[in-house]
């Protein structure tokens, strides 16, 4: 009899996606969303920069008095602020002394750096001759209101967030954690701490699967050590709680101690769809669904 060909780990790969659904979505704020996955697209709610300001210190005029900074030079009549803008209109042959990050005035739209600025006359003469809007980061030049910022699908880090919250976002719409149950089976197994005995090993694939899971934007369910005995398997998941995945370690081939694919196939609400791919170590690996679990 022939046998019948192993599945290829492309095809496997494939299946396997194929087969699996987005959780649900839930809303969060933008600091409880680090490295959680957005499900909807982010728009700007705000213009920013909200309006023209600086992007040096220096003074501002409008571009109508250029002239006037070689010949009998500008009044300066007050000062703008990160925060603490100047109220006033800008009058002809006015200037404000103005610092990085404030709003310019009403008028102005011409930015003379302090490094070419002359004031020993007592009124704002320039060195070099400023050039309009250079030195001038306009309103909404890094992105406007309704802009998309950030696409669905992303893994938000700490830079999507705080440019979330720049662009006036409260909410964002994420995938919630899925719930990956992580079982290792083997009656050799101990745990991470404890010295094995001779024939023991020590449960390193627990350890890295959970964090692997965690770094991955999910939540471990550790369902701990199960024993080399039948339906331990459903002992531990009927336990377990609500389940988006389970991953188990252990018990997938064919031996008279291995009891994955038996627990499977004794449970009338779950399903074998593969076993065994031509991958070499890993042969026997086991795609299920457990009670509608992808396995």
């Amino acid at each position: 009899m022939t046998k019948p060909a192993l599945l290829p780990v492309d095809e496997a790969r494939s299946a396997i996606i194929d087969s699996l659904s987005a959780v649900s979505v839930e809303q969060l704020t933008p600091d409880a969303a680090h490295h959680r996955y957005l499900a909807a697209d982010i728009s700007a709610s705000l213009d920013h920069p909200a309006a023209a300001v600086s992007a040096m210190d220096g003074y501002c005029l409008a571009s109508s008095d250029r002239d006037a900074l070689s010949s009998k030079g500008l009044k300066i009549i007050g000062e703008s602020a990160a925060g603490r803008p100047f109220a006033q209109p800008l009058g002809q042959g006015e200037a404000v002394r103005i610092f990085t990050g404030a709003l310019l005035p009403q008028n102005a739209d011409m930015l003379l750096i302090q490094e070419e600025a002359d004031l020993t006359s007592g009124r704002l003469m320039a060195t070099e001759i400023p050039v309009a809007g250079r030195y001038i980061r306009q309103r909404a030049q890094d992105f406007g209101s309704g802009d998309q910022l950030i696409s669905a699908g992303t893994k938000l880090t700490m830079r999507h967030l705080a440019l979330a919250a720049l662009a006036g976002i409260t909410s964002l719409t994420c995938h919630r954690r899925p719930r990956i149950a992580i079982a290792t089976t083997g009656d050799e197994l101990v745990p991470p701490g404890q010295t094995p005995l001779p024939g023991q090993l020590v449960n390193s694939n627990s350890l890295f699967l959970t964090h692997f899971v965690r770094a991955a934007g999910a939540e471990p369910v550790e369902l701990g050590i199960l024993p080399d005995k039948a339906s331990a398997l459903h002992a531990a998941l009927s336990a377990a709680g609500p389940l988006d995945l389970i991953v188990t370690t252990g018990g997938a081939s064919v031996g008279d101690h291995d009891h994955i694919v038996s627990d499977l196939d004794s449970d009338p609400a779950s399903s074998l769809n593969f076993w065994k791919i031509a991958m070499r170590p890993g042969k026997p690996l086991i795609w299920a669904n457990w009670r509608g679990t992808p396995f």
